[in-house]
């Protein structure tokens, strides 16, 4: 739609159906962020079978570890709905550059730069702290991008 609208020249009608999208991709990350909070140590086992060929030990410490990593990641979840809005509706505008540009700095910047830090530099040898990094570098993408777009957006002039 807001590729519509930007083709159209409607620009007056690009901020508010990205403001309803950003809210609406908000409030669903926050959603699956209380619900996989509340019911992940429910739904992880039912990923690994009790019929599975992974011995006990093991089965258990994934089902540990994937609890571990949702319950880090939940409150990232609205961040990384913020990077989507933010990332297409730059591409709606015929800016796609940005997003290739997010997902480097999330990726490799980021994420490689503070698991980096964490494990190999400050020591830190637990599994939870490469967690960290994901979870850190996608809430501090959404924040640029949503930056990024604001940006971008507010250049745009009616015609």
């Amino acid at each position: 739609i807001i590729g519509m609208f930007y083709g159209a020249k409607k620009y007056h009608l690009i901020k508010p159906m990205i403001r309803y999208t950003t809210v609406w991709a908000i409030i669903i990350g926050g959603l699956f962020s209380i619900l996989s909070l509340l019911f992940i140590d429910k739904i992880a086992p039912l990923f690994f079978p009790s019929n599975s060929s992974l011995n006990l030990a093991m089965k258990d410490n994934a089902i540990k570890s994937t609890i571990q990593y949702y319950n880090y990641m939940a409150f990232a979840y609205p961040f990384i709905g913020l990077t989507m809005v933010s990332s297409r509706a730059l591409q709606a505008i015929n800016i796609a550059w940005p997003m290739i540009l997010i997902t480097f700095t999330r990726v490799i910047i980021l994420q490689c730069s503070l698991t980096y830090l964490f494990i190999i530099i400050l020591d830190y040898k637990d599994v939870a702290w490469a967690w960290y990094s994901i979870a850190i570098s996608c809430v501090l993408s959404g924040i640029i991008a949503y930056f990024m777009r604001v940006y971008f957006v507010n250049k745009l002039k009616e015609a």
